[in-house]
């Protein structure tokens, strides 16, 4: 017996023998997302709306991206006059926006999920099943990536110069943040029925071009080096695509040359800081160094470095960062090969720190180290973080840090070359040039600051991105 029969007996509309067998398989499916999908389908067809929709939800959380609940659940709840049935009508608009039965029903029957103000610029990124949520709050709550704060800065920063602004993303706090609009992802096609959208933005996620829904100008603002399997998955979308955006020289010759796109869609542009959280004047702490990256970009070889560098300076300190706070340090699986060495003496392991506190951190530390062993930069906002706090970051010379610090300028790159061993070997001299030449690190930490703010803040790159989306 299997659920392949359960699945016949529900396409014959056999409902009662479909669910006199589920529950005769219970023992051995019970875990199964697809079990609970189908006894949903049979209680739901038989009238038993309040056990199918557990059921559904019991499918949902063992596998939130499976589809099929959604549309049952939106249905259901919506006959039922369940309180839920605006989340879930919502939810199966976003997976099949196509579906008009579904999009009848939200604007007849609940209007308030479509009274959206019309806005010049439209960023998008995310899918509702995503477990890491951000919104504009975040940044002062907890440390957020890369890729979602320069979707926050970017789209406030627009709106300062005078733009009407609204944010889909997986936002936990919906509302209106400086002038900027912040919705939930999987209401999106409820605005874009409704409005014509001059500027879309997908930063990272392309799901409504893939849907296609698309604004009267589409940018994909890409942030890593692989954002589509293959060239022809985004093949259909790329004629809807006015340009993409990438953030360093590199990071365009990397994309193009993989998903054999044509020169001329290319805009690059780069990553920023927040100037307001960079106003500090602290001493910096004597033979200070930081890393703040994912641990498998190099905390491995940092902390072997440390023992070494330790030996020399014995007041030396190790500061590091990451998403996880010390109190869940043993349930981060990515952490767990380092626990050991994390509580050593001279290390200091601060978690997940926000964004202002990270700031602080770094104007009273000397040295920023990052071996870059993976080959995935594509600008580093960890760099320009360090320059901006005239914190001098050490790194190898792999994807677009050459470009982001300018060598012995505003930090040291030094060369990967043929490996972990010698390139461990090369940072290790850097940290110690740097550590017996005090005036040396001065110079390239004053120039570091004069460097980022120059060039980074997030104010100054909106501002060509206004020009580029005002362009006719």
């Amino acid at each position: 017996m299997s659920l392949d029969q359960v699945k016949h007996f529900i396409e014959a509309k056999n409902y009662t023998q479909a669910i006199t067998l589920l529950e005769t398989i219970r023992k051995n499916f019970e875990n199964s997302p697809l079990y609970h999908l189908y006894y949903g389908a049979a209680l739901a067809a038989l009238g038993h709306d309040a056990l199918a929709i557990a059921s559904f939800e019991k499918c949902i959380q063992l596998d939130p991206t499976l589809l099929a609940p959604y549309k049952n659940l939106a249905l259901i709840c919506h006959r039922d006059g369940h309180h839920k049935a605006d989340k879930y009508l919502t939810l199966a608009n976003w997976i099949d926006p196509q579906d008009e039965n579904i999009y009848s029903i939200i604007k007849t029957k609940y209007p308030k999920l479509i009274l959206y103000p019309k806005s010049e610029i439209v960023f998008y990124t995310g899918t509702p099943f995503l477990e890491n949520k951000f919104s504009p709050l975040s940044l002062s709550e907890k440390a957020v990536g890369g890729s979602e704060t320069a979707f926050v800065m970017m789209a406030h920063e627009l709106a300062r110069l005078g733009h009407k602004v609204s944010c889909f993303c997986n936002t936990p706090n919906a509302g209106v943040f400086d002038g900027v609009a912040y919705y939930p992802v999987q209401q999106f096609f409820l605005y874009a029925k409704e409005h014509k959208i001059p500027n879309l933005i997908c930063s990272r996620f392309i799901y409504p071009l893939e849907k296609g829904f698309s604004g009267e100008k589409n940018y994909v603002w890409l942030h890593e080096l692989v954002m589509f399997a293959s060239a022809d998955d985004i093949s259909a979308v790329d004629p809807l695509v006015t340009k993409y955006i990438c953030l360093s020289d590199y990071h365009v010759k990397m994309i193009k040359n993989r998903y054999q796109l044509a020169d001329q869609k290319f805009i690059k542009t780069r990553n920023g800081f927040i100037e307001a959280d960079f106003r500090f004047s602290n001493k910096r702490q004597n033979k200070s160094i930081i890393y703040f990256s994912r641990p498998e970009r190099g905390l491995k070889m940092v902390l072997e470095m440390f023992e070494k560098i330790k030996s020399l300076w014995p007041d030396a300190v190790l500061h590091v960062c990451h998403y996880t706070q010390a109190s869940a340090l043993t349930e981060d699986e990515s952490l767990k090969p380092f626990l050991k060495s994390l509580s050593k003496e001279g290390i200091v392991f601060h978690g997940g720190l926000n964004k202002k506190e990270l700031a602080e951190l770094l104007s009273r530390t000397e040295i920023g180290l990052y071996p870059n062993i993976l080959d995935v930069e594509t600008s580093c906002i960890a760099a320009i973080e360090c320059m901006a706090a005239g914190c001098v970051m050490i790194s190898s010379d792999r994807g677009a840090l050459p470009e982001t610090i300018a060598n012995r300028e505003t930090g040291i790159i030094v060369e990967y070359g043929e490996g972990d061993v010698f390139l461990e070997q090369r940072l290790f001299e850097a940290v110690k040039n740097c550590f017996e030449n005090a005036d040396e690190l001065e110079r390239l930490s004053k120039k570091a600051i004069e460097y980022a703010q120059k060039i980074h803040p997030w104010s100054k790159i909106a501002a060509e991105w206004g020009d580029i989306i005002e362009k006719k």
